[in-house]
Formats: C-alpha cells, sequence, structure tokens
C-alpha cells in the first residue's frame, strides 16, 4: 500500500509540473547548479515559481544499488513549507527518472509528510539538503550559482536530451 502512495505522489508532482514519462519527473525540466565534482557528483536542480516550486538534489556515484539518485521537494518558498519529498532513481543517461526509492537523509522529514504532518522549511534545515532547498528558494541567491547542462554531470551518458544543452 505504501508503494502506491509513494507512485500516486510521484505521478502528481510530476503532472503538476512538466509532462513525464509513466509519471517520473523528467530531468531537463530542470535548470541545473552543479555542486560537488567526481567521483560523486552531485547538482541542485530547480524549476517552478517562488509557490509552486520543484527542487531537485542529484547525485551521482552512490555506493549500493541506486548509483543515482534524484531527491525532490515540492516547496512553497513564500509560505516556508514544504509540501512532498520524493526520491527516485535515475537511469544512466540522465533523462528520467526510472523508479521510487527511499530518500536519503530525510526520511524523517518525508515520513512526518507521509503521515500527514505539516513541515516548513526550518524543519527541513536538520537535513543535510535542508540548506539546498533553502537556498533554492532565494531567487537573488540562486543566480549567483553557475549552471550546467546535465550532460557535464554524467561523462558516461549516451544520450542527452539537446534541449537541456542549450538551456
Amino acid at each position: 500500500m505504501a508503494g502506491v502512495a509513494i507512485i500516486a505522489g510521484a505521478l502528481a508532482v510530476a503532472a503538476g509540473h512538466a509532462p513525464a514519462a509513466n509519471g517520473a519527473p523528467v530531468l531537463r525540466d530542470f535548470t541545473w547548479h552543479p555542486l560537488l565534482g567526481a567521483p560523486r557528483k552531485s547538482a541542485l536542480g530547480v524549476r517552478g515559481p517562488r509557490t509552486g516550486r520543484t527542487v531537485a538534489l542529484l547525485q551521482i556515484g552512490l555506493p549500493g544499488a541506486t548509483p543515482r539518485q534524484l531527491t525532490m521537494f515540492r516547496v512553497d518558498c513564500a509560505a516556508d513549507r514544504v509540501d512532498a519529498i520524493e526520491a527516485f532513481a535515475v537511469d544512466a543517461a540522465l533523462a528520467r527518472a526510472t523508479a521510487a526509492v527511499p530518500a536519503l537523509g530525510v526520511r524523517p522529514q518525508a515520513d512526518a509528510l507521509a503521515a500527514g504532518r505539516s513541515l516548513s522549511l526550518a524543519d527541513l534545515a536538520a537535513a543535510p539538503a535542508g540548506a539546498l532547498v533553502r537556498m533554492a528558494c532565494d531567487d537573488a541567491g540562486i543566480t549567483t550559482l553557475r549552471t550546467a547542462p546535465l550532460s557535464a554531470l554524467n561523462d558516461d551518458a549516451t544520450y542527452i536530451d539537446d534541449e537541456q544543452d542549450r538551456k
């Protein structure tokens, strides 16, 4: 039953912001800001207005069964509210999310939301990704970070959407 809720949440997030295949988010729909280089690359993705922003943390080179993970935070920056936290495995080409997975580093916060409790950006601050989500809500601050196409994040990609590379 929990798996159905996770999938339904993923469908709602993806459908509300951008077209997606099978309900999974499409990575090219974000503006990407690289954070860490090899061997464990990461990037912060942002899309949408302050009142309905989706913030994504893409991590590449993770040990274990999910070497590429996308953790998405749906937030209302103006109201200081986190509406959803979901995590997905990402395909090798960094084109799209492939399956729902447990969120790394934000499990207590994701569980609180799933239990129906409200979550503010300050509540999220205890998580490692909390500061990144707050940064993504700062419209002036986020513009100071450099941007990069998805192809710059994955040396092994065999397919990268040309539209993202033109952003």
